[in-house]
């Protein structure tokens, strides 16, 4: 379901991963940005994508929290 929505909205370079080790699955997208900026203007960009929320409909029914995490990549 992720996959296909954020290819939908047309989101590059983003992977979907999963983390079965705990009590629950945890589902993390992962995507490339410049800098925060950026980030948040790709985070607006699939939130208005119409074929993003469809895709998307009924998806927060199944967790009942969540948080964000925004990573720097050090080279």
């Amino acid at each position: 379901m992720m996959r296909a929505a954020f290819s939908a909205a047309g989101i590059p370079n983003h992977r979907v991963l999963t983390d079965v080790t705990g009590d629950f699955n945890r589902v993390i997208v992962e995507f490339e940005a410049s800098d925060a900026g950026a980030a948040e203007t790709t985070i607006g960009q699939y939130r208005s994508s119409a074929a993003f929320r469809e895709l998307m409909a009924g998806y927060t029914d199944l967790w009942i929290t969540g948080s964000r995490e925004i990573l720097r990549i050090v080279e």
